[in-house]
């Protein structure tokens, strides 16, 4: 994690990119503070050894890709509560990022012990039109159509969960993982 202090911007992603990529830790946390005049908000972006975060360079089946980190933020929220000497002011109450992608995420942390809470984005899928056909999607995961019973999606975070026949294997399944990402795409 870095923080950069003060109001300058973050340098140009190429650098905070280069920097993750040596670190070579699943995630780099980098923060900033935010333009607001509160002294709890500030700027918060995730970049993995390849790329920033949310293209993560794993997909699951039935989640898409999360656009946050959590664990990152919370160890975010650590550091600038447990570290006071990288900020000009004591922080209380709750800590707001502001990411790219995911909007304000908010931890509140306890004054007596410390402990975080971070609030996470309500996004709940709903049925929505993806670029891919049921027939796509169920050619693309190995199994008939009849084995999906139900596929749902979250616009805000773009995640898929698609329901199977409980009869499915999972294990046995044979997934064409290079054409999964195409088919959970949202037509724009």
């Amino acid at each position: 994690m870095i923080v950069f202090p003060g109001n300058d911007p973050y340098p140009e992603d190429k650098l905070l990119q280069t920097i993750a990529a040596e670190f070579n830790y699943s995630e780099t946390a980098y923060i900033r503070k935010h333009e607001s005049s509160s002294p709890n908000d500030f700027e918060l972006r995730w970049f993995t050894p390849a790329r920033e975060v949310p293209y993560l360079p794993h997909q699951i089946v039935w989640i898409d890709v999360w656009r946050l980190c959590g664990h990152a933020t919370l160890a975010s929220s650590s550091v600038l509560r447990n570290h006071q000497d990288v900020l000009s002011e004591r922080l209380t109450g709750n800590i707001v990022f502001h990411t790219r992608f995911s909007g304000q995420l908010i931890v509140d942390i306890s004054s007596n012990d410390g402990t975080m809470l971070m609030d996470f984005p309500a996004d709940p899928p709903s049925s929505s039109e993806m670029r891919a056909t049921q027939e796509q999607l169920a050619e693309t995961l190995g199994l008939p159509k009849s084995k999906i019973l139900n596929v749902e999606t979250s616009k805000k975070l773009q995640y898929v969960v698609i329901e199977l026949d409980p009869s499915v294997d999972i294990a046995a399944m044979k997934v064409d993982s290079g054409a999964l990402v195409y088919p959970l795409q949202y037509g724009r």
